[in-house]
Formats: structure tokens, C-alpha cells, sequence
């Protein structure tokens, strides 16, 4: 429930945020250039923030399944899954905090 409000809230201030940058466009005709790359790091920080959530999401699971397995009330199967669930998400983690050290490219479009 925790990551999918955080996946709400990414859209939402996503949404937020290109609306407030055409609101910008309209009155400052400031460049599109310039709005993209904007736009571009707001996504990479949200992007980030909701991995983090999911990865803290998929640790306390791990760590749950952990002590129900070591009580016997889990299956070794769930706790592998749970086990592969975190390797994923500090994958994911990896990758964006790559991403977010690379500068934005000029004049880029973005994935949105």
C-alpha cells in the first residue's frame, strides 16, 4: 500500500510539475530547452524517491519473512522471492543513482 500511494504521488507531482512549467512557457516564454531539462531532473528525483520507497518496502519484507521462516511459518520459496524482490530493487536504485549523476543531455525529450 506504501509503494503504490508513493507511485500516486509521483504522478501527481509530475503532473504538477509540467503543468506549472507550461504555465511558465505561457508567460515567461522561457525556452523549451531549458523547461525539458527541467522537466528531466524533476523525474529523475521522483523516480529515485519512489525506488527508495519500494526498496525499504522489499527489506521489511525480507526481514518479516526472515523470522516467519526461522518460526517455520514461512515458505523457503516465499523468503527466496522476497530475496530476489530486494536484489531487484537495489538494482533499480543503482541504476537511477547513475542516471541521476549524469548530466541531463540539451535539448533531450525525456521518456514523458
Amino acid at each position: 500500500a506504501q509503494a503504490d500511494n508513493e507511485r500516486v504521488q509521483h504522478e501527481m507531482m509530475l503532473g504538477a510539475e509540467k503543468l506549472h512549467l507550461r504555465q511558465e512557457y505561457v508567460a515567461k516564454k522561457t525556452p523549451v530547452e531549458q523547461l525539458t531539462t527541467r522537466l528531466d531532473s524533476v523525474q529523475r528525483l521522483l523516480d529515485l524517491k519512489q525506488a527508495l520507497v519500494s526498496h525499504d518496502v522489499a527489506a521489511t519484507r525480507l526481514q518479516l519473512l526472515q523470522k516467519q521462516y526461522a518460526a517455520g511459518t514461512a515458505a523457503e520459496l516465499d523468503l527466496l522471492r522476497a530475496q530476489v524482490e530486494l536484489k531487484e530493487r537495489e538494482l533499480e536504485l543503482t541504476k537511477l543513482r547513475q542516471q541521476a549523476q549524469r548530466p541531463t543531455p540539451k535539448g533531450s525529450g525525456g521518456g514523458s
